[in-house]
């Protein structure tokens, strides 16, 4: 069954896929320039910065993005800015008393994720900064979301990446150390996120905020909470155990791995699924399931049709891409990005089930199946890599997302009037399947050809995709002369369903 097409939705999404893959980029250039100069460890020490920042996160924002969502889609436009006022000044104050939590407790943070480095303790308050201003572009990205503007929400995580770029290749360049580094691209996240979001506010006109507004948007968020957490557990837990039971030279070498199968899901999938919540909510209010099910089957078939050979294509080529970006220190971890890039594939699809829960206020049980995925991931965890090491940690993360996804599709479909979901479809698997055989002839053909070699091995691997997608009929030469004009050159800033 060819992809169903949704010119608009898919016009917008490849506007922000277009700005996710230079954003993403950023990954894949300041992987080997970290990796290069300061090592595995280095590479370690630098995830776990990140990690630290993101474990607060959720106290700060108590899931109230999705609440902004959820209940500001209705509102007015006047309405809209004066809720936005409101919540961005909540977030500030939250941001502020939780990044001085984080100076107080300095010494506690700095055993549980540099356990025997004290010298690193001097980046726990670089983190407490990143906190504040990492609130910045989750304000940003909601309100453009909120208005429904592709281009400003893919202007964020471009500017971000090539402003952080220049900020790691600059410390390098003037031979400074790991925690200048840091300094620079928090520095550089403040200038571009914050001027962006500035900008924004002056041109929509900042109102009196109307803090009548928040309660609903906490009451909506607030189940959620465990929700975030239960996330962050499972996209970061597995590094804690890591960085114990193995080293931070281990957590370099894992988080490469991870960063570039998450860079798949951030390029193909998110892109995809950044504007259904909005359009799904709107259409639900007009009782239009029917419609809600052709834009969740055709944006969900479509993500999967582009992540799976993706996966594929990263298991045959894992080896190349650690070698080249990290070097042969990062090889051991070559097997783990195609688990980890199916693991996020799963969660992107649940994704779907948990927007239809929220739709009919059972988003509770998006808490149950993540709670459940999480002891199984912690389980995993323990009894996973200490013998298995980074590929443990693969494992028991995809089977945790299967967990949770079993628990969403079983919940939607009971609960939700009408939820069909998103289905896989056999035809791409074996569409992957086929690209993966000829892909791994040419990749041994093509030996010890370096970046060169690499480059004509990935153009390869997406033309025998295509190839093997026009064979089975996964989409069409029609659907292919149609689309691709419409969402490469007729990209409008605003989306309608």
């Amino acid at each position: 069954m060819p992809i169903e097409p949704n010119s608009r939705f898919f016009r917008n999404a490849a506007v922000i896929g277009i700005a996710e893959a230079f954003a993403r980029a950023r990954a894949l250039v300041v992987l080997p320039l970290i990796a290069h100069r300061f090592g595995a460890t280095g590479y370690g020490v630098w995830s776990q910065v990140t990690m630290l920042a993101l474990l607060l996160m959720p106290l700060v924002l108590l899931n109230s993005q999705t609440g902004v969502i959820r209940q500001f889609s209705v509102l007015d436009a006047e309405k809209q800015k004066q809720g936005m006022s409101a919540w961005l000044v909540w977030l500030f104050a939250a941001a502020a008393v939780w990044a001085v939590l984080v100076l107080l407790l300095r010494p506690w943070f700095a055993s549980l994720f540099f356990p025997g480095q004290p010298e690193l303790r001097a980046l726990v308050p670089l983190a407490a900064a990143n906190i504040f201003v990492g609130t910045l572009p989750v304000v940003a990205r909601t309100w453009f979301r909120l208005r429904r503007n592709a281009f400003g929400m893919g202007a964020i995580p471009f500017g971000q990446a090539m402003i952080q770029i220049l900020a790691v290749a600059a410390g390098i360049a003037l031979g400074r150390g790991l925690y200048e580094i840091v300094a620079l691209t928090i520095l550089a996240d403040l200038v571009w996120v914050g001027g962006l979001l500035l900008t924004a506010l002056t041109r929509a006109g900042w109102r009196r905020p109307d803090f009548a507004l928040l309660p609903s948007v906490l009451r909506f968020g607030l189940p959620l909470l465990p929700t975030a957490y239960a996330i962050w557990c499972l996209n970061w837990i597995d590094r804690l155990f890591v960085v114990h039971y193995r080293g931070l030279a281990d957590v370099g070498i894992y988080a490469a791995a991870v960063g570039i199968g998450f860079v798949v899901i951030q390029v193909f999938a998110t892109p995809i699924f950044t504007m259904y919540p909005n359009v799904a909510t709107e259409l639900y209010h007009k009782d239009a399931m029917t419609e809600i099910n052709a834009v969740t089957r055709s944006s969900g078939r479509l993500s999967i049709a582009l992540v799976l050979p993706s996966a594929v294509a990263l298991w045959i080529l894992g080896p190349r891409v650690l070698v080249l970006m990290g070097g042969a220190a990062f090889a051991s971890g070559s097997a783990v990005i195609p688990v980890i890039t199916l693991a996020y594939l799963v969660l992107a699809v649940a994704n779907y089930d948990m927007v239809a829960l929220g739709l009919v206020y059972r988003q509770h049980f998006t808490s149950v199946a993540l709670a459940l995925a999480l002891a199984v991931n912690i389980a995993l965890n323990f009894a996973l890599i200490p013998r298995f090491g980074i590929m443990g940690a693969a494992i028991a993360t995809l089977l945790a997302f299967c967990v949770q996804l079993a628990g969403v599709r079983w919940a939607a479909m009971r609960y939700v009037p009408g939820w069909q979901g998103v289905a896989f479809s056999w035809e791409v698997v074996l569409s992957a399947a086929l690209m993966g055989a000829g892909l791994f002839v040419l990749d041994r053909w093509i030996a010890g050809m370096g970046w060169a070699g690499f480059v004509v091995l990935v153009c390869a691997g997406a033309l025998l995709s295509m190839i093997a997608y026009l064979m089975l009929g996964v989409v069409t030469i029609t659907q292919l002369r149609t689309a691709i004009p419409e969402m490469m050159i007729r990209s409008p800033r605003r989306m309608e369903p």
